[in-house]
């Protein structure tokens, strides 16, 4: 039994038909997955980046431009573009209790594909430590 290997002259366009109508959605899933690894990527740096500069405050001697260059190496790692670090307080003593490190990156700025997928939302991590 021998197939017929003749197309039907009716469906000449139909995978380019196809192709259009599947495309533009296959495109939105795979851009949308490589924004959403990047804001995973972005919240696991923000963590660190609270931990180890949290880290740095507590120990005896640190001050808070230390503190804010330890977040900020990590997020620059992280390929960050804008982020704030707040310290608080401002001037570490050795009266002082605890250091608190507010880290915040608007993913607005801090897009690979699509910058403004997330718009206005940002990654906010707080962490405070008890000083030795």
């Amino acid at each position: 039994m021998a197939l017929n290997k003749r197309r039907n002259p009716e469906r000449k366009g139909a995978a380019t038909v196809e192709f259009a109508f599947c495309a533009p959605v296959f495109f939105m899933v795979v851009f949308a997955g490589v924004e959403l690894a990047r804001v995973n990527m972005l919240m696991q740096s923000v963590d660190s980046a609270c931990v180890q500069a949290a880290r740095r405050g507590i120990v005896p001697g640190a001050s808070a431009s230390d503190v804010q260059a330890v977040a900020s190496s990590v997020l620059d790692i992280a390929g960050a573009n804008s982020y704030t670090v707040t310290v608080s307080p401002q001037t570490i003593t050795s009266t002082t209790d605890s250091v608190s490190v507010t880290v915040n990156v608007p993913l607005g700025s801090n897009g690979y594909i699509t910058p403004k997928f997330f718009g206005a939302k940002s990654v906010q991590r707080t962490l405070v430590f008890t000083r030795e």
